[in-house]
């Protein structure tokens, strides 16, 4: 117990008693009151100071101790500081966990250019020997150049080294976009201005999931080749997209994409001009509700004038109209970004295309109208938490449904596995089928298998 209420006890007994033997006067009571108040609150003062100074004390020990743990985290930062001037460049290049050149040239998270790459190898064992490019492939050496130059502005250069047997660009293209938000690219608002796929669907372009993704455009009599609409739909063009990103309610996202392009394929095979000035037109709806996305698209590529060719369907003897629809669930990043499907066990996505190619009496050869349909769906199954990734994919693809049994399919089991953070091995084995009816050869049996090792730094 404090030694201010034992005083303060004390002096109520001892005046207690004095006035029960005394027998004083009324006033000699009350003086003896007033005198034990004053005495209780003059100790009642000195109580009240002595608190108050063991709390100055207790507040300058913890300003003294939060200096201190100031000191020690300078300290470590300085001695971090130090270490990091010291590591080699192999050592920066994997301090995000996975190998980049940004961080082995010593670019911090302010610097406005980023530089990227990634080298593939492949392994194909065709079935029968006129399928395309069987054996060992030095498949693919890319550049990849991001710089943000404004707020609202950036840009992006994707190069390839060797892919077509020589350099050549890409993607390339300006992203203008709001200062709040992602790139317009990325789903965000704003406007994408160069050469790049049309925003249709999944956009038809490199995230895709199974080892070819939509990384070859070889137009061979594989579906690998013609998926859905494979000179149409994955060929890059140049042209103008606008992008707006709202969300209407706290569980949904809305997307709106819409762009005019030549038509006339992309800038490396056709100088990116249209011959006619003749526009693709093409709008995507995209909606995420919650861990679901969804979404539709169109497209139309009006017949290019005075053409003699149609050269791998880039300039069009006839008006081609198309309409898709596209789903992901959930909505994680694509395998082909991280095979730990965002820490998910499974993800179910595909794509369904249809349209027609329309009569044009300019040219004999496309005097009667066609009827186009394709689609896709894939499963991605985790099977290793961040380092094995299952799937198995179904293609379609029918380039006239008039024709009987025109159809070609394709089954692909396989696996993606993550040997390092930048490095991926897949493997895959492709079933083919369809096309009995056509006056085209079955490709029942070009079945292949491929192999693809790819490093990203």
């Amino acid at each position: 117990m404090s030694k201010l209420p034992i005083a303060a006890v004390m002096l109520f007994l001892f005046f207690l008693a004095t006035c029960g033997t005394s027998g004083a006067s009324e006033q000699d009571t009350q003086a003896t009151i007033e005198s034990v108040q004053s005495q209780i609150k003059t100790l009642q003062d000195q109580y009240q100071q002595q608190t108050t100074n063991l709390q100055a004390q207790l507040n300058a020990l913890k300003d003294q101790l939060a200096a201190q743990q100031n000191e020690v985290k300078e300290k470590d930062s300085r001695i971090a500081t130090l270490e990091e001037k010291t590591k080699p460049w192999v050592d920066k290049a994997f301090q995000s966990g996975s190998f980049k050149l940004r961080d082995a040239m010593g670019l911090d998270e302010e610097s406005k250019l980023n530089i990227a790459g990634e080298i593939t190898m492949r392994y194909r064992q065709n079935e029968k020997t006129h399928a395309s490019e069987p054996g060992f492939q030095f498949y693919e050496l890319e550049l990849f150049l991001d710089s943000a130059l404004h707020k609202n502005l950036s840009i992006y250069a994707e190069y390839d080294l060797i892919h077509e047997k020589h350099a050549e660009a890409e993607d390339i293209w300006i992203d203008l976009h709001t200062e709040d938000g992602p790139l317009a690219f990325a789903g965000g608002t704003g406007l994408k201005i160069g050469n790049f796929h049309y925003p249709f669907g999944w956009d038809n372009d490199d995230e895709e999931g199974y080892v070819y993704g939509g990384r070859t455009s070889v137009n061979s009599a594989l579906i690998r080749g013609q998926r859905i609409d494979g000179w149409r739909l994955r060929e890059r063009q140049v042209g103008i997209a606008g992008y707006y990103n709202f969300d209407p309610t706290r569980d949904l996202n809305l997307s709106l994409a819409a762009g005019v392009f030549n038509g006339s394929g992309d800038v490396n095979h056709y100088s990116g001009y249209d011959n006619d000035q003749a526009k693709d037109v093409t709008a995507r709806v995209e909606a995420k509700y919650k861990d679901i996305v969804f979404g539709s698209s169109y497209l139309f590529a009006p017949y290019t004038r005075n053409i003699v060719s149609n050269v791998n369907n880039t300039q069009h003897v006839r008006d081609i109209k198309r309409y898709g629809v596209h789903f992901k669930y959930p909505d994680v990043p694509f395998p082909s970004q991280d095979v730990s499907l965002g820490g998910k066990p499974w993800m179910l996505w595909g794509e369904f295309v249809w349209g027609d190619n329309n009569r044009n009496s300019h040219i004999a050869a496309a005097s009667a109208s066609q009827h186009v349909q394709g689609g896709y769906l894939e499963l991605d199954a985790a099977l290793k938490k961040d380092s094995l990734l299952g799937f198995i994919r179904y293609d379609y693809y029918d380039p006239d449904t008039k024709i009987s049994r025109n159809n070609t399919f394709g089954i692909t089991p396989g696996i993606r596995w993550s040997l390092w953070n930048s490095t991926t091995l897949a493997a895959e084995y492709e079933f083919y089928g369809g096309r009995n009816g056509a006056s085209t050869n079955s490709i029942a049996d070009e079945d292949r298998f491929a192999l693809q090792l790819s490093t990203q730094f």
